[in-house]
């Protein structure tokens, strides 16, 4: 048996005699102590005999520490659910109604067409008159039927949600210690939007036939459309207690600079153990350590210099070809066909956590015309296109066509920010693709006459980091578009690519000095 100095001892936070002893329940198995502690892997309120005693070797923590983060945990759940979740039932709620006063107004136009068919035809049609009808009322009755179960189940599901909001609620508003602190968050559970069908009324078509083959053929009912709406989930982040930002350095630190045997650099991806891929104006990609060697070189499938690098949620490396119109990935060493664009050409691209690829394209060519020049950004999974941002709600192009280069990134908050050089700006919209803000690079300071976005990124803050090439700099923002901080005044030169790695360290690849220089920014 192991001793008890072998044993390993209890993390505990002694609880301040100043706070109130009515806050802590007290132990039901140490009569006269106080819950003052709470233990992490049991998940249960302790007195100072549990943690010396059955709960020795276990992680502890003051016990009002813990319920202000489950207290916070449940308002930000039902931040979640009022804010987030509650409205998209709703407008679903909304959207079933919407199709019940169009299907319902679709029956009375076909069944306005039988009846008008059939008085033409009199007497002679009566029989397939009848007969078409009670097949239409059937067919009423079925869709109709189902509208109302797909009401029901949001309307329940839209009354347990708000049941959850008011317990919440009252747990909140009560400081109950013992609810909060075996509270579960449930969020996440009502994130995935169940499928809504939308039922589109059948269609009558009526035929010019002689009186005795009407009861065979007075006319085909065509059946209804059933029209499902895509599954989608709601992004709400993972119900745990809220984690506080990176703290910026009041001055960056230039940790290491590093030569990469590159005459001129244009992208860098940082991967494991501190190494990374970089491009340039050559065929090939190389993986490069720390101290510059190259240990892997690959050749792109086309013999051009790739657009821009980015590395999946697999760790496989993709490149964009604007020769050849292709996105190629990388596999046992060797780069294999991803995509193949037709009228497009690739630009930057961005590999998400959730196996997506958002890729920006133009259709720029020789001979096409300014005004017929436009960028898009299209969503990717697998292969295959799901969702295209190309337009504002006003109908007016987000990017700007033209000679210069266009990067993305995905922030954590589900934003697509774009980095339009065209226009001189970053360009931020939602997931869904609604516009949300532009940043033009209005630095007070600024030696250059205009902004030269390049790169773009987003840190584990929520924080935008662009390249601006021409002012030696890299811009840090927050996800409303405001700037932060400027990094790399007298340091950097001709900064283009951009990559961080797993500590949140920046590295910078500089287009002529062809340099890598790893750069700390947070603490």
């Amino acid at each position: 048996m192991a001793s008890r100095k072998s044993r390993k001892k209890s993390i505990v936070t002694s609880v301040s005699v100043k706070e109130n002893e009515n806050s802590f329940q007290n132990c039901l198995e140490h009569t006269g102590n106080k819950l003052y502690f709470f233990c992490r892997p049991c998940a249960i309120p302790i007195c100072h005999k549990c943690a010396s005693e059955a709960h020795l070797s276990h992680d502890a923590e003051n016990v009002l520490e813990n319920f202000q983060s489950m207290r916070d945990l449940v308002t930000s759940d039902t931040s979640r659910m009022e804010s987030l979740i509650q409205p998209e039932y709703k407008k679903i709620e909304t959207q079933i109604q919407t199709n019940v006063l169009k299907l319902t107004s679709g029956y009375e136009n076909v069944k306005k067409q039988i009846v008008t068919n059939g008085e033409i035809w009199h007497k002679a049609v009566e029989s397939a008159v009848k007969k078409c009808l009670e097949r239409v009322e059937t067919m009423e009755k079925e869709d109709f039927s189902n509208l109302r179960e797909q009401r029901k189940l949001i309307s329940s599901l839209i009354a347990e949600i708000q049941s959850l909001i008011d317990y919440n609620k009252k747990i909140l508003n009560e400081n109950d210690i013992s609810e909060i602190n075996k509270f579960k968050a449930k969020s996440e559970e009502f994130s995935r939007i169940p499928t809504i069908t939308s039922i589109i009324a059948p269609v009558f078509k009526n035929s010019d036939v002689e009186k005795e083959q009407l009861p065979e053929r007075f006319g085909a009912l065509k059946a209804s459309v059933l029209k499902k709406s895509r599954d989608f989930v709601i992004n709400v982040t993972s119900a745990e207690p809220p984690s506080k930002r990176d703290t910026l350095l009041d001055k960056p630190v230039v940790l290491r600079k590093v030569e990469t045997k590159f005459e001129k650099c244009w992208s860098v991806q940082c991967i494991q153990d501190q190494n990374v891929w970089i491009s340039g104006d050559v065929e090939t990609v190389a993986k490069v350590d720390v101290h510059g060697n190259m240990i892997e070189k690959v050749s792109t499938r086309s013999k051009q210099a790739p657009f821009d690098l980015s590395i999946t949620s697999k760790g496989e490396l993709l490149y964009t070809d604007y020769g050849d119109r292709s996105v190629n990935i990388m596999k046992k060493g060797k780069f294999e066909p991803f995509l193949k664009l037709q009228g497009w050409n690739p630009l930057g691209l961005c590999a998400t956590d959730s196996g997506e690829v958002l890729l920006c394209m133009d259709n720029r060519n020789d001979s096409s015309k300014q005004k017929s020049q436009q960028v898009k950004v299209v969503r990717y999974v697998h292969t295959s296109p799901t969702q295209e941002i190309q337009y504002d709600d006003g109908g007016c192009p987000l990017y700007v066509s033209g000679d210069f280069d266009v990067y993305i990134t995905v922030n954590s908050n589900q934003d697509v920010c774009v980095s339009d050089r065209n226009a001189k700006a970053v360009v931020s919209t939602t997931q869904s693709g609604r516009f949300r803000w532009r940043y033009f690079g209005n630095v007070p300071t600024r030696k250059c006459p205009y902004f030269d976005p390049r790169s773009i990124l987003t840190d584990r803050s929520c924080r935008i980091l662009v390249s601006d090439a021409d002012s030696n700099l890299v811009h840090l923002l927050d996800d409303r578009g405001h700037l932060l901080c400027l990094i790399g005044r007298g340091f950097l030169e001709k900064p283009v690519g951009i990559s961080l790695d797993s500590e949140g360290n920046l590295y910078v690849v500089e287009y002529h000095t062809a340099k890598l220089k790893v750069i700390k920014y947070i603490k």
